[in-house]
């Protein structure tokens, strides 16, 4: 009579312990399966120490940025060097690196003006004389623009003569605005329907104001002036800015407030034109972005919005989910995340994720039931997705989904492992590698120089059933023939194994090579479980009835 485990799988708290497969295991702890052998995590490599209150951690570069509130940090490209973040502070804020990994705070966006400016100088009626008026707009140290101010008076001059234009408002703190652009207007001809003209009025720059200075000489000739404005419907973004992310393949951010969805303009992240908002009919919980499509949980229905090619919210396609499937999110860092099949939340049922077709799936209904998975408190869930491996954190437990390359379908082949850790957020890094905040530091995962000690215990290993027509024997647990094992076969450089009955521990011995162990006399029962515990990898494990059937070919 013979047990053999040739592959090594996961838990499956859903199921009774009797329905479990041969492969599959009472416990799996820190256990990296793959290819069905049993292996080892290398440790977390510590990188840096954080604040003790961090919540969020962002990795950009060489730099490990930890903040103490849930921040939403996004990057648009080599052209772009800073972040752009919301949850930072109460309005969405754009962050400059200085000095190395130092970051400087500017809020997002140019606020419009809000008072006109005033102009004086000698009026004249003569033929060279034009009316003409005065607005300014804001120009921030990266040289973006805000919307005109109001105008100013009207006043009639003559071409070139000195024009005193006062009352530039000094603007709000904090967005790094440096001076002002003043312009005025000139009116000229365009055709009509190609026989007649008529007149044109714009907003021609004259000159550029730098703060603290509040007044601007104005002498310029009509012919000297240059080009118009462009950024009457230029908007900052609302302060109530939240979820933000970059459009991927497209220069523009995206974020929500309450059940309102915003869209910067096309490489201008400080201008979020009104024309592109779109209004849900729930709140939105989470945003994230992926092929150029933006994936919203609410409370109630989810949604998928294509923004790949639109310049207005007349042509931008909203698909909502056929059926509701609430995000139960409390707004943990990392409670949902974007991946390469879609947006990966928390929700009633289980981990859920939403596809492109803004249809769901229970990710973890074949682990977990959802009485199971409420009792794991999934309001704290946190997620990251890193080489195949699904991990979900909450403040009950932390767990590993080895999915081995399936695209989050079917789930064939998955494997769920429990581990050590609990971070409160993770990151998935530019060059692929997974970052932990946890204990007051930055951590690298898989990337110490020790390994972690497994621990994996298999189910009840039965002789055989009452079943005659049954061709695979352990296939599962059944109420087989007593039975007692006389050797141990573990194909494996160096592991710690032991062996349990009914009445408890029977052998423990660290075993080397793939020597078959004579086990000493104990007893006979109606089923044996075997505990690995180590650091080396495991092919295989064979419990036999005799010294020969552990031995290949016997």
């Amino acid at each position: 009579m013979q047990a053999t485990i040739s592959s090594f799988g996961g838990i499956v708290p859903r199921a009774p312990d009797h329905a479990l497969a041969s492969y599959q295991a009472e416990l799996a702890h820190n256990c990296r399966l793959r290819r069905g052998t049993l292996e080892a995590w290398r440790e977390p490599c510590r990188v840096q120490d954080v604040p003790a209150n961090a919540l969020t951690l962002f990795v950009q570069g060489c730099c490990f940025f930890a903040w103490p509130g849930v921040v939403e940090a996004a990057e648009l490209g080599p052209q772009w060097p800073e972040l752009f973040a919301t949850g930072h502070s109460d309005h969405p804020e754009r962050a400059v690196r200085t000095d190395g990994c130092c970051l400087s705070w500017y809020r997002l966006g140019v606020p419009t003006p809000l008072t006109p400016p005033s102009a004086s100088g000698p009026q004249s009626c003569g033929r060279s004389s034009s009316a003409r008026s005065y607005v300014y707009t804001y120009v921030n140290r990266w040289g973006e623009e805000s919307a005109p101010s109001p105008s100013s008076n009207e006043i009639t001059v003559e071409d070139g003569a000195a024009v005193q234009v006062r009352g530039i408002a000094l603007p709000p703190e904090g967005y790094g605005i440096a001076g002002a652009s003043v312009y005025r207007t000139a009116t000229g001809f365009r055709e009509a329907d190609g026989k007649q003209q008529k007149a044109a009025t714009d907003w021609l720059f004259v000159g550029y104001v730098r703060f603290p200075s509040t007044s601007f000489s104005d002498s310029v000739r009509d012919s000297g002036l240059g080009m118009p404005i462009d950024t009457e419907k230029d908007s900052p973004p609302p302060d109530g800015l939240r979820n933000l992310c970059a459009v991927e393949g497209l220069a523009r951010l995206a974020g929500t407030e309450g059940s309102r969805i915003y869209l910067s303009e096309n490489h201008q992240p400080w201008n979020w034109p009104r024309r592109y908002e779109l209004t849900l009919d729930w709140d939105a919980v989470h945003m994230k972005c992926v092929d150029q499509k933006l994936y919203v949980t609410t409370g109630s229905v989810p949604y998928v919005i294509d923004v790949s090619g639109c310049d207005d919210t007349k042509c931008t396609p909203v698909m909502e989910a056929g059926s509701p499937l609430p995000d139960i999110s409390c707004g943990h860092a990392s409670s949902a995340i974007a991946t390469p099949f879609g947006m990966i939340y928390s929700s009633p049922l289980g981990a859920a994720l939403l596809d492109s077709a803004a249809r769901w799936t229970i990710l973890t209904k074949k682990w977990f039931t959802p009485e199971q998975w409420r009792k794991l408190r999934p309001e704290t869930a946190r997620f990251a997705y890193w080489e195949t491996f699904l991990f979900i954190v909450t403040d009950a437990a932390s767990f590993v989904l080895n999915i081995d390359g399936d695209t989050l379908g079917d789930m064939k082949g998955a494997e769920l492992t429990t581990i050590s850790d609990a971070p409160l957020d993770m990151f998935r890094t530019a060059s692929g590698e997974l970052a932990m905040l946890m204990d007051g530091a930055a951590w690298m995962w898989d990337m110490g120089t020790e390994r972690r000690p497994y621990l994996w215990r298999s189910r009840e290993l039965t002789g055989p059933g009452h079943n005659p027509s049954a061709q695979e024997p352990n296939t599962t647990p059944s109420i087989g023939a007593m039975w007692s094992p006389v050797s141990l076969r573990v194909r494996t450089k160096q592991t710690h194994v032991k062996i349990e009955a009914p009445t408890g521990t029977a052998f423990e011995r660290t075993v080397s090579g793939e020597k078959p162990v004579r086990l000493p006399r104990m007893g006979r029962h109606m089923w044996w479980k075997a505990e690995l515990e180590g650091t080396e990898p495991v092919e295989y494990l064979d419990l036999g009835t005799s010294h020969f059937t552990v031995h290949s070919g016997a």
